[in-house]
């Protein structure tokens, strides 16, 4: 069945909705292989981390194969639409599996180590981790954001600044007409 009329806002979240369908459904099929398959009833920090670096792999290649379709002659706004939420579905499914495995590794950690309290060894790792994190996204991820940020602001014809007016007028500001209106 084929609907010619579509509602631009139902298109898109029906979109999104489906790119992250697509991937819980990898995330969770590959937690359940390695469960079945290597790990059993083990459901600690490794079996983890080894999800998230079969979630990352699988992600790429996709996130790879997925470029090389939209770069085809062929695929219009609306399949290029649909692969740009696949995409990103895909990249929030790499950063959950990774934050899965960070949270099971700081708690498995503070669980095991009797240094000091389970809490503060929880705070000082995530602070650790945190330390760690942030400046690489910052100075690795960030600028790519905000590069494809500005790309697309160029695309749709440039962003207004938030400090200028929305409407122009000529030399005089519509503010200082009404004061010269009322002091007539």
């Amino acid at each position: 069945l084929f609907i010619k009329k579509s509602i631009p806002r139902l298109t898109r979240q029906t979109k999104n909705v489906i790119g992250m369908t697509f991937a819980w459904s990898l995330f969770f099929g590959t937690d359940w292989y390695l469960a079945a398959a290597m790990f059993g009833e083990q459901q600690g920090m490794t079996k983890q981390v080894t999800q998230a670096l079969c979630v990352t792999i699988i992600a790429l290649i996709m996130i790879f194969c997925l470029e090389i379709v939209q770069d085809f002659k062929h695929v219009d706004d609306s399949m290029d639409e649909a692969i740009r939420a696949i995409i990103n579905a895909i990249g929030i499914l790499i950063g959950v599996a990774w934050e899965k495995a960070f949270d099971v590794a700081v708690a498995e950690i503070s669980m095991t180590v009797h240094v000091l309290p389970a809490h503060w060894t929880k705070m000082l790792l995530s602070i650790g981790l945190a330390g760690m994190v942030v400046p690489a996204w910052y100075r690795h991820i960030l600028p790519i954001i905000l590069r494809i940020e500005a790309e697309g602001e160029e695309k749709e014809g440039g962003a207004r600044s938030l400090e200028e007016p929305l409407l122009q007028t000529d030399a005089k500001s519509e503010e200082q007409q009404l004061r010269e209106a009322f002091e007539d």
